[in-house]
Order: structure tokens, then C-alpha cells, then sequence
């Protein structure tokens, strides 16, 4: 769990913009690309597929493409 002080939220939104943004966007493009190759109706599951799935796209979020 992250805190910060009071009113120093503004701070972070570059962070936001830069790497938190595309690294949600990059997860759940993923986790499309998961249910549509080969696991169309499974949950994905706490143990190996968030962990993989997350990993790729963490990967991709900084790499520098």
C-alpha cells in the first residue's frame, strides 16, 4: 500500500501519464489477447496467468520501442 502526504497527488500525475496509463492500457490488451487465444470462458487465476500477463505487459510498458 502506497500513502502519500496531503496534497501531493499533483505530483505524481506525470507518472500517471508516463507509465501508470500506458501500463493499464498494455494489461488489459493483454488480458484480451489471452481470452481470445485458446482461453475464450476461463477465469484467469491468482497463481501463473496474472502473473504472466502482467510480466508481458510491464515488459512492454519499458522497453524502449
Amino acid at each position: 500500500m502506497l500513502t502519500i502526504p496531503s496534497h501531493t497527488s499533483h505530483r505524481l500525475q506525470p507518472l500517471d501519464v508516463t507509465f501508470f496509463g500506458p501500463l493499464k492500457n498494455r494489461y488489459n490488451h493483454e488480458l484480451d489477447k489471452w481470452m481470445m487465444l485458446g482461453n475464450p470462458g476461463k477465469r484467469v487465476t491468482e497463481n501463473n496467468d496474472i502473473v504472466e500477463l502482467f510480466a508481458a505487459a510491464y515488459e512492454a510498458t519499458t522497453s524502449l520501442e
